[in-house]
Formats: C-alpha cells, structure tokens, sequence
C-alpha cells in the first residue's frame, strides 16, 4: 500500500492568501502594534505554533500570548467567510481527487498541515472539501515540519493496519514542503500557484491544480 499525503493553504484550498492576511491582523490586535512580514521562508518552523512563537519573540511580546493569537485569527477568519464567502474556494478538482482515492484499497490517504487543527478543520469545512474520513496531522502534533508529516504517516499506518507503506508521496506547493519531503525521503508532487519555485528548486513533477486529473496521477504513479 501506499501512502499519499496532502498540504492544505495552497494544495487543497486557496486560502494562502487570506491566512497570511488574518494572521497579521490577529498579530496586531493582539500585540498592539503593526505587522506585516508574512513571507514563511524567514521563519524557522513553518507552522501555526512555530511561526506565532518567532513572530511574538521577534515583536518583545510574551510567548504566552499565542493562544491569544490564535483565538483572534480564528475569530477573523469566521467574520471574513461572512463578509467574503468567494474567497474560501478549493483548489480546482481538490475535492473530487480526494474522492476519487478514498475508494482505491492500495491507497491510503493523510493531511499533514503546518495549521492549527481547528483552523484546518475550518477552510476545509469552509472551501467544501470533506476530510472527516482522514487521518490528519496539524501543527499541534509536531514542533517543525518533518515532525508533523511523520505523525500523519504514523496515523495513517494505524488506520490501515500496515507495519509499513511501499512509497510516501507528499503533495504540497511550498518550498518547505518540498524541503521536508527530501529530508524524509517522501517523493513530491507540486500542487499549486508556486510551482515555478518548486521547479527551480528540482521538483520534477509539479501542477497548478487538480483539473487534469489524469495527469496528476501519472505523476503519482497511481492507476
């Protein structure tokens, strides 16, 4: 069996814009004071936890007030769905994909994501993807990347009842996806708006959507 595991902002939703934007208002509201650097390439642990810990120490304020942090962007990502619903959308063919491998027996499918659970849970529920049936690893499960990818491998080995997968494909649209897939010998799938990146980097495979389908999954090497 193998295992294919998903990103969320940018792969399955196209709610990286929107994040980065609540997130830096939920920064500010709380710190009291203006922020604006939302380019994830200058953090050193790309997650929900990790980034709003660096960005509190960075900005003289108590770490303690992550939690705050996170109850203020949750907040404003229920009043920006209210004021802008057409902004929580899935990537094309995102849902439809994900059906399509639920029912495939030598496929097991898993959500490893740098968010917080419930704001996972949220632009999922949010952009009608229904990720209820899969094993999903958030930022809560793991300080840095690697660590949330390998608990969402270990949840889906439970799940199936596998001592091991035959492959691990990671599909994600982040250079720190891409990054950690090699640091854990996962082969890669690019989905998303940043591929070019993705392919200067050495990704060989790399999609802007689901649309096409087939295509994608020539690139997994599934039937």
């Amino acid at each position: 069996m193998q295992l294919l595991m998903f990103d969320i902002d940018g792969t399955l939703t196209r709610s990286y814009q929107y994040d980065q934007e609540v997130f830096a208002e939920a920064v500010s509201e709380v710190v009291g004071a203006p922020f604006h650097d939302t380019d994830w390439h200058g953090y050193a642990r790309i997650t929900s936890d990790g980034v709003t810990e660096e960005v509190l120490l960075r900005m003289g304020a108590d770490a303690s007030r992550a939690a705050m942090v996170k109850r203020a962007m949750m907040r404003r990502l229920h009043e920006r769905r209210r004021s802008s619903p057409s902004e929580f959308i899935a990537i094309s063919g995102a849902a439809a994909f994900l059906r399509s491998l639920m029912g495939q027996r030598d496929i097991a499918v898993a959500i490893a994501t740098g968010c917080w659970r419930e704001e996972a849970m949220f632009k999922l529920e949010a952009s009608d993807i229904d990720a209820s049936a899969i094993a999903m690893s958030c930022s809560e499960d793991g300080e840095h990347r690697t660590d949330i990818m390998r608990h969402a491998c270990s949840q889906a080995l439970a799940v199936t009842g596998q001592d091991r997968f035959e492959r691990v494909v990671y599909l994600g649209d982040g250079l720190w996806d891409w990054r950690a897939s090699c640091e854990l010998g996962f082969e890669f799938v690019g989905i998303g708006d940043r591929i070019a990146a993705l392919k200067d980097a050495g990704a060989a495979h790399c999609h802007a959507d689901f649309s096409d389908a087939a295509a994608v999954r020539a690139s997994l090497r599934i039937d």
